[in-house]
């Protein structure tokens, strides 16, 4: 095979090994641990199919540290900064309340305490 040959068939496979990492990273029928092994494949990766991939796995508390991760390594920290400013103050209370909430098994653990102290 000449280099040219070589270098279009190694592009080839790793389109489709990208391809295959981005639909396993947000498969129901993997457990937390396979989904973020197939974000850690993903790492660097600058395609605009996987920085997708990456900005939809922000919404995911399991995926959200690694996109976070693979999108300043793919080159993508503006497009970071601009989704974590879209976030609403509201949305991060009302995570901080369910994790809250989850951690201590009690609702509404951030309203303040009445007549202490």
């Amino acid at each position: 095979m000449n280099k040219t040959m070589m270098l279009a068939w190694l592009g080839c496979s790793l389109a489709v090994a990208s391809e295959e990492a981005v639909e396993r990273l947000f498969s129901v029928k993997l457990n937390e641990t396979q989904r973020n092994e197939a974000c850690a494949r993903l790492h660097g990766e600058s395609s605009p199919a996987v920085l997708e991939a990456m900005m939809r796995a922000l919404d995911d508390d399991t995926l959200r540290a690694c996109a976070v991760s693979n999108l300043r390594a793919a080159g993508a920290g503006d497009r970071l900064a601009a989704a974590l400013e879209r976030e609403s103050a509201s949305s991060r209370r009302g995570r901080a309340r369910a994790g809250c909430a989850a951690k201590a098994g009690v609702s509404g653990c951030l309203k303040p305490r009445r007549g202490r102290s």
